[in-house]
């Protein structure tokens, strides 16, 4: 399997765990007097948004080794980002990835939930 798809299925893990733990925390304060979500809840509890926000800077650093050919391994690429470009570097392109996925996430979790 090549380095960048591992890092991807590594990604997964705690992708998935934050936005299961976020959900279940945005709906209990999403939660109405009768216990029931809402279908505003549904749609504002940002599940997605919050797990991509945490896990953003692993897509950077997958997306940097997939791309560059110098680099060895994700410790390489973190640390000379570090280094050169800051840690703002790991969030850039943050606030076009959040609008995109805003709609789809919060249709899904209305849905399914």
């Amino acid at each position: 399997m090549e380095l960048a798809n591992l890092i991807q299925v590594v990604r997964v893990l705690p992708y998935s765990a934050v936005q299961l733990f976020a959900y279940d925390t945005y709906k209990r304060l999403f939660r109405g007097t009768n216990s029931e979500l809402s279908l505003i809840g549904r749609l504002s509890a940002g599940a997605g948004m919050t797990s991509t926000f945490v896990t953003y800077p692993l897509d950077i650093l997958r997306l940097r080794l997939a791309v560059d050919p110098g680099y060895q391994t994700m410790a390489d690429v973190f640390v000379k980002m570090l280094k050169e470009e800051g840690l703002g570097s790991f969030y850039r392109g943050l606030g076009p990835s959040l609008i995109g996925i805003a709609p789809y996430f919060a249709v899904n979790f209305c849905v399914n939930c």
